[in-house]
């Protein structure tokens, strides 16, 4: 498993999520064929719907997040789903099991706090911001007004309509018209979501299936008390799972579709991704202090801190997650606060476990190509390993600087490449004998801009570079082209990626 960790208020909300196996053992011809497709969204709608079906009763009642409706939570009574709230709303499966009792057979009892602004739950735009976090960790918890296709950079629209507001779905709807509203209908899939907000009010749900055939789609929402009635949509529960919903009705309740922008890449390049984030977000803490790989840099992962990510090192930098997953143990919860697991794994300089820049793309690689060797940055070189092309049209004038073949080829075509790079692919610089590579994961080209994930080791100071000193992993860092050609970076790939 791996680990996310929210500081919110007084709380801190525990990801953990499963890293499906079946990650790990696809061989390199399931990504032949674009019909293939990793079952990611699968993953999504079942963390979605596991959120949705949890069973519980509360110890005392527990007064609902509004005053109004006037609603409780009563003792004795059993529920389904992660509570509705919209105060402490960013609590997921793993944190709500944390303060359920078990009772040896009977409904789990909720112990957690029960004031109508501290009870832990969710609202609709968060329990579909944390199924997506499956997929990308580093999504935020949005709101509706966040997510609208194009204000947030992680959110896309499903379909070609045009996003004529980032305040109004209707005026999308009315904008583009009923038959262009209904061909994006068509084009969902499961894992992809509606999002309608009009006049300062929205809502969100999960699509769990598609019924192109009866212009439907189910959908599973987190939706709290029905209007001013004291009742919960469910009778027993604040959700509402696998409910059909018609193109004709989503039209007329100006919903719009939209998707995580990683779900719209290929299989192979979404589970190239996936693998990169997993390895970069991973919460630990050290059981003993570990010394640096390095002996130049004064640095130590200090017990009792939190990081996130695979540690730096070049020593055993051929770390997988799951290995590294191996050596955690999972520590229990401190009254309402989750700790993140314990790192029980070598804690010497030479031994500790972890992984450096090409070490981590390497194994993201491997995910679609299992034989891809461990290589260090001045064997990235395209065409000197046969299973690494160039992106773009550049000439490889040497094996030994990257500075020189962006000289001879000139900036403006080594820029002209960056802008064919997608998710997935790399940028690597390699120059008198010191070398860096970072994963791709988004790029605007109106923008000339890369947005990268790279595990970088110390800065200037003898600190990690990323997340305020606790992670030596940058995630969805922008650079732009001109700092990428003016740091000797050429874009490549995985050959299996194109």
């Amino acid at each position: 498993m791996y680990l996310r960790i929210n500081n919110r208020g007084p709380w801190v909300v525990l990801m953990v999520m499963v890293f499906c196996t079946l990650a790990h053992s696809a061989d390199a011809a399931e990504f032949s064929d674009e019909s293939h497709d990793w079952p990611i969204r699968q993953h999504i709608v079942e963390y979605m719907r596991a959120m949705a079906t949890v069973e519980w009763t509360p110890q005392t009642d527990i007064a609902y997040w509004s005053a109004s409706p006037e609603f409780a939570f009563r003792a004795g009574e059993v529920y389904h789903g992660i509570p509705y709230t919209q105060t402490v709303r960013e609590v997921n499966l793993e944190a709500f099991d944390t303060v359920l009792r078990k009772t040896g057979g009977g409904v789990s009892v909720y112990v957690g706090p029960v004031a109508a602004d501290q009870y832990w739950g969710s609202d609709c735009s968060s329990a579909v911001s944390m199924a997506w976090q499956w997929v990308d960790p580093m999504i935020p918890f949005l709101s509706t007004s966040e997510m609208f296709p194009g204000y947030h950079k992680k959110i896309a629209a499903v379909g070609d309509y045009r996003v004529t507001s980032s305040e109004s779905t209707k005026q999308i709807v009315v904008d583009n018209g009923p038959q262009k509203m209904m061909d994006a209908y068509a084009k969902l899939r499961p894992g992809d979501a509606l999002m309608r907000r009009c006049d300062g009010h929205g809502h969100v749900v999960l699509v769990s299936r598609v019924n192109p055939e009866r212009q439907a789609v189910s959908i599973i929402e987190q939706s709290g008390v029905v209007g001013t009635t004291q009742k919960l949509k469910g009778g027993d529960s604040s959700w509402r799972v696998d409910a059909e919903m018609t193109y004709d009705a989503l039209l007329q309740q100006y919903y719009i579709p939209i998707t995580l922008v990683e779900l719209t890449l290929s299989p192979a390049r979404q589970k190239v991704v996936h693998t990169m984030r997993a390895m970069a977000s991973v919460a630990w803490t050290p059981q003993a202090d570990i010394p640096y790989w390095s002996p130049d840099r004064d640095f130590r992962f200090h017990t009792g801190e939190v990081y996130y990510g695979l540690p730096y090192t070049q020593r055993t930098r051929d770390t997988t997650l799951q290995t590294f997953e191996q050596v955690l143990k999972k520590q229990n919860t401190d009254g309402n606060r989750l700790t993140a697991p314990l790192y029980t794994g070598p804690t010497g300089s030479a031994t500790y476990l972890g992984s450096d820049c090409s070490g981590s793309v390497c194994l993201a690689w491997r995910q679609i190509d299992p034989d891809f060797p461990m290589l260090m940055t001045f064997w990235l070189y395209p065409i000197q390993n046969r299973r690494i092309a160039p992106v773009g049209d550049y000439r490889l004038t040497s094996f030994e600087s990257t500075l020189q073949i962006i000289a001879d080829n000139g900036v403006e075509r080594i820029h002209t490449a960056y802008t064919k790079l997608q998710p997935g692919d790399a940028v690597l610089t390699n120059h008198d004998g010191d070398g860096h590579v970072m994963l791709v994961v988004g790029v605007d080209p109106q923008r000339q801009q890369v947005q990268l994930i790279d595990q970088t080791g110390m800065n200037s100071k003898g600190m990690p570079k990323g997340r305020d000193g606790h992670s030596t992993w940058r995630v969805d860092h922008t650079l732009s082209f001109e700092n990428l050609s003016n740091g000797g970076y050429i874009p490549i790939t995985h050959i299996w990626l194109f």
